[in-house]
């Protein structure tokens, strides 16, 4: 996956939930979830 479409879809999510994206805890959070329902690509 690109970093441009982590940057992108994290974005997104801070969006809906209201979670603070800068927080790199947070960030990461999501991260192994994305990346196993796209395949990792």
């Amino acid at each position: 996956m690109h970093r441009h479409t982590v940057r992108t879809r994290l974005t997104r999510i801070s969006e809906v939930t209201g979670v603070d994206r800068p927080d790199p805890v947070t960030c990461a959070e999501p991260l192994p979830v994305i990346v196993t329902r796209t395949g990792g690509e």
